[in-house]
């Protein structure tokens, strides 16, 4: 120990071997995470992490309290949409994909009278909005016209 009771590098009480060191960039993985609002942002997780970690850190990002209306998605090979399981390695799951996925809504809140943060309603408009702007949630000619006014 050096003065103060700091390890030096001379001390053998520390490893500085690059495969434990786990600031190490070999040992994270870049995801890239589409948001509602069209941006990306790129995060970077333990290789071996579960898909909680990347969804915790893609809200913290966001500063989103009532999470549990959303999700991560990736797509397959075939275009399928699949979503992240939280207690599942996110290798597993993209078995050789990108890591490249989406932040969306998972599921709808029954009443959205009930929702307590305006930061949750944005995001859940941002997707409806998205939805119908991509044929993916029907709605009526006069409803969708409104919603482009609105741009």
């Amino acid at each position: 120990m050096g003065k103060g009771g700091i390890a030096t590098t001379d001390s053998p009480s520390v490893d500085r071997s690059a495969s434990e060191n786990p600031n190490n960039d070999s040992n994270l993985q870049p995801a890239t995470v589409r948001l509602l609002d069209s941006t990306t942002e790129v995060f970077h997780i333990p290789k071996k992490a579960e898909g909680k970690e990347l969804f915790d850190k893609v809200v913290g990002h966001l500063k989103l309290v009532e999470k549990e209306y959303f999700g991560l998605s990736f797509l397959d090979g075939d275009g399928n949409r699949h979503w992240i399981y939280e207690d599942k390695r996110v290798t597993r799951q993209l078995k050789g994909r990108p890591w490249e996925f989406n932040f969306e809504v998972k599921f709808y809140p029954p009443d959205p009278a009930t929702l307590t943060d305006d930061l949750t309603r944005y995001y859940l408009t941002l997707q409806i909005r998205h939805d119908i702007y991509t044929g993916r949630q029907a709605c009526f000619f006069v409803t969708h016209a409104s919603y482009l006014h609105l741009e």
